[in-house]
């Protein structure tokens, strides 16, 4: 009976630091409900909505071993990582890589720039690069990635990484050249070669070259009933009356 009873203890005892251990590791996970804003700055929360690296962005980096806090710092580190690891597939690599070329491009160009260095263009044409190869050049077409998230974060990059552009050109007196004379020039940039045709530009009479460039995402209007607006650069290219081809030189 003895034997019986102690042995029952430690049973007993046994299984009640097994249940202690059980619990002591699933107290590191918690869940919690979330209103609506949480979940969408959960979801879309990238770094032109919100300033930091996208939830998808940071599980590419927990895979390639890195932290999202130093990336968040020095992401050139993590864009050389990244585009050589392996474990990735080509999606996630290229959506990653454009949202940290993205970051590094915003980081190092004033807001108020009125001239951008070689090297400036050389980001933002990375980041254009990379979002255009996720878009059109990746694992799957963007119809099979149209309900996706991922795909209008990236789709984002891309639009204005190429309107910072067009008006980085402008400032710089490319457009107005290719607008004086009507026909499609080259500009040599930071080892790009960059192909501007305004031939099909409609200016008022007399004005040989547009003064601004001013993308339509950053207008606003009062008092008017219904707004109707064009896809243009970067969307539909047939459609566009200004048009630009980036080819990075070999």
């Amino acid at each position: 009976m003895t034997r019986s009873l102690a042995s029952w203890t430690s049973r007993c005892a046994a299984l009640a630091l097994l249940t202690g251990g059980l619990l002591c590791g699933c107290a590191m996970v918690t869940v919690s409900s979330q209103g609506p804003e949480q979940y969408i700055a959960m979801r879309r929360g990238d770094i032109l909505s919100t300033g930091r690296l996208s939830a998808a962005t940071r599980d590419t980096l927990h895979i390639a071993a890195l932290d999202g806090n130093t990336c968040q710092r020095e992401p050139l580190d993590c864009i050389n990582t990244i585009s050589t690891v392996d474990g990735i597939n080509t999606d996630r690599r290229l959506s990653s890589l454009a949202e940290l070329s993205l970051q590094i491009a915003i980081t190092n160009t004033p807001a108020n720039a009125s001239d951008w260095s070689d090297a400036q263009f050389d980001l933002w044409l990375g980041a254009a690069r990379f979002a255009y190869a996720f878009l059109f050049l990746g694992e799957r077409t963007a119809g099979e990635r149209a309900f996706e998230d991922r795909q209008t974060q990236v789709r984002d990059y891309y639009n204005y990484a190429v309107q910072e552009l067009a008006h980085a050109l402008l400032l710089r007196g490319a457009l107005a050249a290719d607008a004086g004379n009507g026909v499609p020039g080259t500009q040599y940039i930071a080892g790009w070669s960059i192909h501007l045709d305004l031939s099909r530009t409609r200016l008022p009479e007399g004005v040989r070259e547009p003064r601004e460039v001013i993308p339509a995402s950053r207008l606003s209007f009062a008092g008017i009933r219904s707004i109707y607006r064009r896809d243009g650069l970067g969307a539909k290219g047939r459609r566009r009356a200004f048009s630009a081809r980036c080819r990075r030189r070999t």
